[in-house]
C-alpha cells in the first residue's frame, strides 16, 4: 500500500519524516538512512549493506565504511582532474 504526504523543505534544506512512517519502518533517532537519487526520484532506505550509488544489496564490495556493487564499479569512468 502506498502512503503519500506532502512536506515543505525548510530554509536549511530539511524535511521531517512523518512519525507514522518512522514507526511503521521502526526508524529511531539513531537509524542511519541511505539517500539514493534515481533519475528525478529520491529514495530513502535504512542503510543496511547496500550499494551507496544504486541501492542494490547484491554483489557488494566494501569500500571503507560504504558498500558498492559490482555493476557500479564496472560503470565508473575514472577521469583525472589535476596533475
Amino acid at each position: 500500500m502506498q502512503c503519500k504526504t506532502v512536506k515543505k523543505i525548510d530554509k536549511l534544506g530539511r524535511i521531517v519524516l512523518p512519525q507514522e512512517f518512522r514507526k511503521e519502518l521502526a526508524w529511531g533517532k539513531e537509524t542511519k538512512i541511505a539517500i539514493i537519487k534515481k533519475g528525478s526520484r529520491i529514495i530513502l532506505q535504512e542503510n543496511n549493506e547496500s550499494c551507496f550509488l544504486c541501492g542494490t544489496e547484491e554483489n557488494l564490495y566494501q569500500a571503507k565504511d560504504r558498500y558498492i556493487c559490482r555493476d557500479c564499479i564496472l560503470g565508473i569512468k575514472i577521469k583525472k582532474i589535476k596533475e
